[in-house]
């Protein structure tokens, strides 16, 4: 895909399966990929997130980690943020189901 580096895969208003179609087509078009909290309802604020290897203190680093880095997409559950490799198969469901009751 011609000027598209990523995709975001977790978002704090999506359902599941939509976040799950997202990170297949980041898969499939080899894209990076990341989390974000871009939710409406306060409870779900933190949920989502990206980790990022290291500190970005501005726009110029933001770009230049996207581009060199590993930036994983995190869910925020039993008090930290666990990274997400696989969101056909989370390393625990029950990070996923904590978030859709």
């Amino acid at each position: 895909m011609e000027g598209l580096d990523g995709v975001e895969v977790l978002n704090g208003s999506t359902y599941l399966q939509d976040n799950q179609r997202a990170y297949q087509y980041a898969r499939d078009y080899g894209l990076k990929t990341m989390g974000a909290s871009d939710c409406h309802r306060l409870d779900k604020i933190g949920i989502y997130a990206s980790y990022f290897p290291r500190q970005v203190r501005n726009e110029r680093e933001l770009i230049e980690t996207f581009k060199k880095e590993v930036i994983t997409p995190v869910i925020y559950a039993n008090g930290r943020y666990n990274p997400v490799y696989n969101l056909g198969l989370p390393q625990d469901k029950r990070m996923i189901e904590c978030i859709y009751k």
